[in-house]
């Protein structure tokens, strides 16, 4: 079961209930003019004697352009509060084929 966050949702006073600099509230594909995606992150840690251990986040996504996670990705950079804490370290974007089936096999639909 999913819940989606209520961006919109205010207080009596008028202040939104979800900070205007959130996450949730950056990455909204209504704010970024963008598509979905699909998200998912996992938090890694690596120790090892005499070595520093090593902590972080390993983020992926699968949308349907690259240009969504861009665009999703500069707001984030812009307002989201959550990013003071975050350094990117690398990134790398995959081609995915489409999907088959027996009467059309892998990459068919390509050519």
């Amino acid at each position: 079961m999913r819940d989606d966050a209520d961006i919109t949702l205010r207080t009596p006073d008028g202040a939104f209930v979800i900070g205007s600099d959130s996450h949730i509230r950056a990455a909204h594909p209504s704010f970024t003019g963008s598509g979905l995606m699909l998200r998912r992150s996992y938090a890694y840690s690596q120790t090892g004697l005499g070595v520093a251990p090593e902590r972080g986040l390993l983020f992926t996504c699968f949308q349907n352009e690259v240009r969504t996670f861009v665009r999703t990705q500069q707001r984030m950079d812009d307002i989201d509060a959550l990013m003071g804490f975050s350094t990117p370290t690398a990134t790398c974007a995959f081609a995915i084929l489409p999907g088959f089936d027996a009467d059309h096999p892998l990459g068919s639909t390509l050519v």
